[in-house]
């Protein structure tokens, strides 16, 4: 049997001092992303990087992204 994903995004890596997040996720996930920033698509198959809006708690949205169910 195939492995399945086991949550619609995951982070892998989050900077606060550079406000990035680095993160994988499902296309419904990365829509739901788009609100708080500006979002990237990077080299990896289904991985993104967000730019944390100034006008949002950085450390609000890491806490978002990692209780995230859709």
């Amino acid at each position: 049997m195939k492995p399945q994903p086991k949550k619609e995004i995951a982070i892998d890596w989050a900077g606060k001092n550079v406000n990035l997040i680095y993160f994988y996720a499902s296309v419904d996930a990365l829509e739901d992303m788009r609100e708080f920033g500006t979002v990237e698509s990077v080299s990896n198959y289904n991985q993104y990087r967000l730019e944390v809006d100034k006008r949002y708690d950085f450390d609000e949205v890491v806490k978002y992204i990692q209780e995230y169910n859709g």
